[in-house]
């Protein structure tokens, strides 16, 4: 699994905060993972996007900063793939 952003500053390492945080809080070790730009020739199966009520980027922030963006982005993944699931099991029943 990969990620990319919009807003991300090619090749650059994480805040020592979101190393920290994924590890405490769901036990990722992300020591490894560098910033990667998203470009419109990228080959993806799935696109996630936030939209205006969702907590900005908790960058420079706090550990609480970090657990909270972390722990609101948790749920939102878990929600989309909620709605995915469901939403392919009622096109099955359409079909």
């Amino acid at each position: 699994m990969e990620s990319a952003g919009t807003i991300a500053y090619e090749g650059s390492f994480l805040s020592a905060g979101s190393v920290e945080v994924m590890h405490e809080t769901f036990g990722l070790d992300i020591n490894t993972h560098r910033a990667r730009s998203v470009t419109w020739d990228a080959e993806v199966d799935l696109i996630l996007t936030m939209d205006r009520r969702t907590t900005d980027d908790s960058c420079g922030g706090s550990r609480r900063a970090y657990r909270s963006a972390a722990e609101q982005l948790d749920w939102l993944v878990d929600a989309a793939i909620e709605r995915m699931v469901t939403e392919a099991v009622t096109s099955s029943i359409e079909s």
